[in-house]
C-alpha cells in the first residue's frame, strides 16, 4: 500500500511538471505514437538512403577521373614516339655536300604516319566510359611544311638547317579539334667517296650527324549525352552523363641520330638510299577534363561534374630508319622525292630545291 501510494504520487507529480507526456499516456493515443514511431523511422531510413546515393554519385565521379587517366596515359603512350619521329622523317637528301661558299635553299612537304594499338584502348580496364565506342582510328599522321638550307664548309662538309611544321583547327558545332606543331633540326654531313677522280666510279658516300625537336599541342572539346547501365555499392542504375568533355596533348620531343647515305648521279637523276639510328626523349603530356551533370536515373540523383584525369610518356626508343629517295637535277633547281620506314612508322617528303 505505501509503495502504490508513492507510485501514484510520483505519476501525480508526473502530470504537473510535464503535462505534454500526458497524451501519450492515454491508451486512445496509441494509434499516435504508432505514427510517430513510423515518421521516425522513415526519416532515419531515408537518412540513410540518401547517404548511400550520395556516396553512389561520388563513387561514379572517381570512376570518371580513374577511366580519364588510363585513357590519357593510352593517348601519351601512343603519341610519343609518333611525334619524335615526325620531326625526323621525310627530310632526307643525296650523299653530295656543297662546296666552300655554294649553298641551297628549299621547301618540301612532309607527313609521318603510324599504326597505333587500338586493341590495347578497347581492353582497357575501365570502369564506367566504354572504350569500344570511342570513335578512334587506327592510324595517326603528322603533316609538316619545312623550309631546308644548306651551306658548304671545308673539309667536305656541309650544314643543313630546316624549320617548319602545321597548324589547323576544325569545328563541327558539338566537336572542335585545334592542333599545331613546330619542327627544327639541323644536320652536319661529311662526304667521304666520290668527290674528285673517284667520283667517276664510286658512288657518293656521306655520314650525317643530326638532331630534330618538335613542340606543340592538340586541344579538343566535345558534348555529348551517355546512357550507361552501372552499379555502385550493390544498386543498379542507369547512368546519364551529359558533359562536355575537352582534352589536351601537349610535347616537347627530341631526337639524335647518326645517318649514312650512298648515291649515285645519272645525268639528270640522283638516286640514292640509306639507314640511319636516332635515340629519342622528351615528353608527352595528356589531360582529360569533364564537366557536366551526371545522373542516377531511377531514384532522380544527380550531381555537378567537374572531374579529370591525366597520363605522360616519354619517348624513348631506339630505332633504325631504312631511306630511299630520287632527285631529279633540272639546272639549277632540284625535285627531292622520299620516304623511309622506321619500325612500326613510316615517312614521305617531297622537296623543291635551289642551288646556288
Amino acid at each position: 500500500m505505501i509503495k502504490i501510494g508513492l507510485m501514484g504520487l510520483w505519476l501525480q507529480r508526473l502530470r504537473v511538471q510535464a503535462p505534454s507526456l500526458t497524451p501519450f499516456l492515454k491508451k486512445e493515443d496509441g494509434v499516435k505514437k504508432l505514427v510517430f514511431f513510423i515518421y521516425c523511422f522513415a526519416v532515419i531510413f531515408s537518412s540513410n538512403a540518401f547517404a548511400g546515393i550520395t556516396e553512389d554519385i561520388a563513387t561514379a565521379k572517381d570512376d570518371v577521373a580513374y577511366d580519364y587517366g588510363l585513357i590519357s596515359k593510352w593517348t601519351s603512350e601512343e603519341l610519343s614516339e609518333g611525334i619524335a619521329y615526325s620531326a625526323v622523317g621525310g627530310a632526307n637528301r643525296p650523299a653530295e655536300v656543297h662546296g666552300i661558299g655554294s649553298f641551297e635553299l628549299g621547301a618540301g612537304a612532309t607527313a609521318a604516319i603510324w599504326n597505333v594499338d587500338t586493341n590495347k584502348l578497347r581492353s582497357l580496364p575501365t570502369r564506367t566510359i566504354k572504350t569500344s565506342s570511342l570513335d578512334f582510328k587506327g592510324a595517326m599522321g603528322v603533316p609538316g611544311i619545312l623550309l631546308q638550307s644548306k651551306l658548304g664548309l671545308p673539309l667536305d662538309m656541309d650544314l643543313g638547317l630546316k624549320y617548319g611544321g602545321y597548324s589547323f583547327k576544325l569545328d563541327e558545332g558539338n566537336a572542335s579539334f585545334d592542333a599545331s606543331n613546330t619542327v627544327y633540326g639541323a644536320e652536319l654531313r661529311r662526304q667521304f667517296f666520290g668527290k674528285g677522280l673517284s667520283g667517276v666510279a664510286l658512288p657518293d658516300i656521306s655520314l650525317s650527324l643530326t638532331y630534330d625537336a618538335a613542340s606543340g599541342k592538340i586541344t579538343s572539346s566535345e558534348t555529348y549525352k551517355e546512357t550507361t547501365p552501372q552499379s555502385y555499392g550493390g544498386n543498379s542504375y542507369t547512368q546519364i552523363l551529359d558533359s562536355t568533355t575537352t582534352g589536351e596533348t601537349k610535347w616537347s620531343t627530341q631526337s639524335i641520330g647518326l645517318k649514312a647515305i650512298i648515291s649515285k648521279s645519272l645525268i639528270f637523276v640522283t638516286p640514292y638510299a640509306g639507314i640511319a639510328a636516332n635515340k629519342n626523349y622528351g615528353n608527352v603530356d595528356t589531360t582529360l577534363t569533364t564537366k557536366g551533370t551526371l545522373t542516377l536515373d531511377g531514384v532522380g540523383a544527380s550531381g555537378n561534374l567537374s572531374t579529370s584525369g591525366a597520363g605522360s610518356k616519354s619517348p624513348e626508343s631506339f630505332y633504325m630508319r631504312y631511306i630511299a629517295g630520287l632527285d631529279i637535277n633540272i639546272l639549277l633547281l632540284r625535285l627531292n622525292l622520299n620516304g623511309e620506314l622506321a619500325d612500326k612508322y613510316y615517312a614521305v617528303g617531297l622537296w623543291t630545291h635551289l642551288s646556288f
